[in-house]
């Protein structure tokens, strides 16, 4: 299967797919007569039958899917999301999240908890690098939490974090 293959509609949506998402990468798959062929889209730039073994990171769509779960739980145990973090952690730990500028549950799930994207201790438990959350272990958060020191107070501003999204996740299993 080539470019050509392609309609016009198909290559129209395509565009549009990809001013839309700005400077992401798109992944199209197209099935013809059983036939699977990938087109890779970046910028005005279309690349035709990449490889299938590559990998991507999909934890973002992860995100809504825990959020609505949260609430779900939240609801069902009667609490909220203004509940304090350090409510659902364990009484050891000491963190710039507990006191006056209280981390609530709403601040991880919306990303404005004043985290970081990553904790900075990630890197030291890399064993796989396409899954660099494998071999981190509630220790290395803890020790991580402990020695955080905050730029911002919980709700000023947004920074997308998976590392404020994975201590929601955590928390709520404990």
């Amino acid at each position: 299967m080539h470019a050509q293959d392609l309609d016009s509609a198909q290559w129209k949506r395509l565009a549009a797919w990809q001013a839309e998402a700005g400077p992401a990468r798109l992944e199209v798959g197209v099935m013809k007569g059983g036939e699977i062929t990938w087109y890779s889209v970046l910028a005005d730039t279309i690349l035709i039958n990449q490889p299938t073994e590559l990998y991507y990171e999909i934890g973002s769509i992860t995100k809504p899917l825990m959020g609505m779960a949260l609430q779900k739980y939240l609801e069902g145990i009667r609490e909220d999301l203004e509940t304090p973090v350090s409510d659902w952690l364990p009484d050891s730990l000491v963190w710039a999240g507990q006191g006056p500028d209280t981390i609530r549950l709403r601040h991880l799930v919306t990303h404005k908890s004043g985290m970081p994207r990553m904790p900075g201790n990630l890197q030291a438990s890399i064993i796989n690098p396409f899954d660099p959350f494998l071999n981190y272990q509630p220790t290395h958060l803890f020790a991580w939490m402990e020695a955080w020191e905050p730029e911002r107070a919980p709700g000023d501003g947004f920074e997308y974090s998976n590392l404020a999204a994975g201590l929601a996740t955590y928390a709520t299993l404990l």
